[in-house]
């Protein structure tokens, strides 16, 4: 059967135009695993280049298969080097001695005119996915050395900036001029340990082959395989060997799959999914409206029912799971949530909706398709507290669409807040459509962006909390719960969580240290 697949698999790419860099048979059979196939329920996440991979989690985390950043992170999440063979802090510049022996796809070496080139590319051609706005300078300062120098404190820059940001090609790069229409076979020549051998963007496949004169060391498997499947098939396939690894398998399968000798990786996305308030809206413009409704949401009901246990109630402070035992400031409270809302001069007869001064309290929810279910008990949690909300799903450039023109009221939308804690500052204050893009209080604005530049620990810590403190007070929107994931492998690959996430905050195993010796 895993003869079967991969024939099938292989017959499709094989109408592809061959791209160029992929590795000859003799160095794939060289590597220790001939090739290990995953299976995704997506599959398509763009092509894998800095500025056309899908703006999403995965897309970069695939695009890091191919590009490779100064520094990266190992599977306890501390720094390690990549491009950067060593660095150095001292105040706001970080100096960077790179790796002699890294080589570009097509042979040429990486050299410090690349990263330099990199910065001043991208502040250009701003990347969606780093912020490099409070970097100065960046200088070559000797044959493979070069400091980047910040125009202001910036804490998490090591993790954020130089640990997140994939280094291009200067000789390729610097004749384009608009990197979004890029698409040409070179906009794929990266410096990391794998190169896109083929890409199938109707069927979401991939297939990686390594690089065997990566610098640092041969990859452990000779391909990569990137197959889209629906989870039974992945399932299946996974059982009887045909797949090495299922990035997505249902809570209500695991048990099974330990069964039959599959480990399954399970851990927290940190991923929580936000009951984002249209604040601009008079409606909803009021702190007291919004935290009567919160009331109004019953997540532990949402937890057992939609996520059949697997997921946890967030702390509406914002970036981390409700720890056991603390206090829940929005529990399930619907005499709290009448309280605000008459607070706020809304008026109810009986078990009649909500009225304002401008008519009922009738209310719109967008979510994605794939929030269906916790979209509708929403609403219908929220209709049965009087406040009649009706559903509109989207697919996501539809959402996108809706939350950039402000047409909608709710909106269940997700943001990662792994890693630093700057996290939360992109979250409240971010342009991003899943963002709050909340102003209205100077305090909280101002905590949020001080915090970033506080180099003392302590004094950062405070301020964050202090933020937290605020945001949950404000609530431009409402942290509701964190599914938790589960991936299957058949260990064939040590696949692992990243503490902190890949790169800024990604919640994927698919970590590329994983591949490396």
């Amino acid at each position: 059967m895993r003869t079967s697949i991969l024939t099938m698999f292989f017959l499709a790419l094989g109408v592809l135009a061959a791209l160029p860099g992929a590795p000859c048979r003799a160095a794939s059979q060289a590597a220790p695993i001939e090739r290990v196939v995953i299976a995704d329920t997506q599959g398509d996440w763009g092509a894998p280049s800095p500025y056309l991979h899908d703006k999403r989690g995965p897309g970069y985390v695939l695009t890091t298969l191919v590009f490779d950043t100064l520094i990266w992170k190992n599977g306890q999440g501390g720094l390690i080097p990549s491009l950067a063979a060593s660095w150095r802090a001292e105040g706001e510049s970080y100096a960077f001695e790179l790796d002699p022996a890294a080589k570009w796809h097509d042979g040429a070496p990486v050299t410090p005119e690349d990263v330099v080139f990199t910065f001043d590319y991208v502040k250009k051609h701003p990347y969606f996915n780093v912020d490099v706005s409070m970097v100065a300078a960046v200088e070559k300062t000797g044959p493979h050395s070069v400091t980047c120098t910040l125009s202001r404190p910036f804490v998490p820059f090591l993790t954020n900036v130089a640990g997140s940001l994939p280094i291009l090609p200067r000789h390729i790069f610097e004749a384009v001029d608009d990197p979004g229409r890029f698409t040409a076979p070179k906009a794929l020549t990266g410096s990391g340990p794998y190169r896109l051998a083929a890409y199938d963007q109707a069927q979401g496949q991939y297939l990686f082959a390594a690089n065997p004169e990566y610098h640092l060391g041969a990859p452990l498997a000779g391909e990569i395989v990137f197959m889209r499947m629906s989870p039974p098939a992945a399932l299946a396939a996974l059982k009887t060997g045909q797949v090495d690894l299922a990035t997505s398998v249902p809570a209500a399968s695991i048990d099974e799959l330990t069964a039959a000798g599959i480990t399954c990786i399970t851990f927290q996305t940190s991923h929580p999914v936000r009951l984002k308030f249209n604040h601009k809206k008079p409606i909803l413009a009021q702190a007291a409206v919004r935290q009567g409704l919160a009331h109004l949401v019953d997540r532990p009901r949402m937890v057992e029912t939609v996520y059949l246990g697997r997921a946890d109630l967030w702390d509406a402070r914002g970036l981390a799971p409700l720890a056991p035992g603390a206090a829940d400031l929005y529990p399930h409270d619907p005499a709290a949530a009448a309280r605000l809302l008459s607070s706020a001069g809304w008026t109810r007869q009986g078990d009649a909706p909500w009225r304002t001064e401008t008519g009922e309290a009738a209310l719109t929810l967008v979510a994605l398709k794939q929030y269906d279910a916790l979209a509708r008990m929403t609403a219908a949690q929220l209709t049965a507290g009087g406040v009649p909300v009706t559903v509109a799903l989207h697919d996501r450039g539809g959402l996108n669409d809706r939350l950039t023109a402000g047409d909608y009221d709710l909106a269940v939308v997700s943001f990662s807040q792994l890693g630093d804690p700057d996290t939360l500052r992109h979250a409240v204050l971010g342009k991003r459509p899943e963002s709050d893009d909340y102003a209205a209080d100077p305090e909280l604005t101002a905590l949020l962006t001080a915090q970033v530049s506080e180099t003392d620990p302590a004094r950062r810590q405070a301020m964050v909390e202090a933020a937290g403190e605020r945001f949950a007070s404000e609530l431009p929107s409402f942290c509701m719960l964190s599914a938790q994931a589960a991936a299957g492998s058949r260990d064939r690959i040590r696949f692992f969580v990243t503490p902190g996430g890949i790169g800024q905050g990604t919640p994927l195993i698919l970590n590329k240290k994983a591949f490396l010796p």
